[in-house]
């Protein structure tokens, strides 16, 4: 698929790393896709060095796989990868959103209405792609308020990996909107700094998205 052009703004190994991001996570670049490095600079009109160091960002992410010799290939996924990661979900972010409610300032819950915001905005106007870099951004956004930098980066590449997943199961416009009631629920315990529902909220809404991930891909 030919990709966007890079302009101006961000760094360009930033630009060229969300390009290819996003061209793998809407399978664009589906699995097993090779990426070399010459044909990808060209298309997105930079120098080899930047997509060189964006795809590098990319195998730490697990989107792509770098192997000595012989190039890299966009990361295959399969649903014991998601089973994998719905475990390490469920056991992360609940923690994240108890610690959240009793540090997330006034700024945090504006940032978190305004994601939720913009995902209504994105299912009405029909863009799932921009919907699942909000709901991405929501979850993210829930980590940032513990303070801890370290829980935040693992849990923005675990919800990185599920775009992959809700995008395969092409069954956004009807699943969308119940995992926005479901950050709501979670947004509201979280500005009543109430720990241990802001934890409960965000474990039924995980298992939630599981389940109805794993039941798509069951009947695939």
């Amino acid at each position: 698929m030919p990709l966007p052009r890079i302009g101006r703004g961000t760094t360009l190994t930033d630009q060229a790393y969300q390009a290819i991001k996003n061209a793998i996570i809407t399978h664009h670049l589906p699995p097993n896709t090779f990426l070399l490095e010459e044909q990808l600079a060209q298309e997105l009109g930079l120098s080899r060095t930047p997509v060189r160091d964006a795809l590098k960002r990319l195998a730490y992410e697990r989107l792509v796989v770098i192997t000595p010799n012989k190039g890299a290939v966009v990361s295959e996924i399969s649903a014991a990868d998601m089973q994998k990661i719905a475990v390490i979900r469920e056991a992360l972010e609940p923690l994240a959103a108890g610690q959240a409610a009793g540090g997330a300032h006034e700024e945090d819950l504006a940032e978190l209405a305004k994601t939720l915001e913009g995902q209504g905005r994105a299912i009405k106007d029909g863009d799932y792609t921009g919907y699942l870099q909000l709901d991405c951004d929501f979850h993210r956004r829930v980590a940032v308020a513990t303070g801890n930098e370290l829980l935040a980066d693992i849990i923005t590449n675990l919800n990185t990996q599920v775009q992959r997943f809700l995008i395969l199961a092409r069954n956004l416009p009807e699943k969308a909107p119940l995992a926005v009631t479901e950050h709501r629920i979670v947004l509201d315990a979280l500005a009543a700094h109430a720990a241990a529902a802001a934890e409960t909220a965000m474990r039924e809404h995980l298992e939630k998205v599981h389940r109805r991930l794993f039941d798509t891909y069951a009947a695939l």
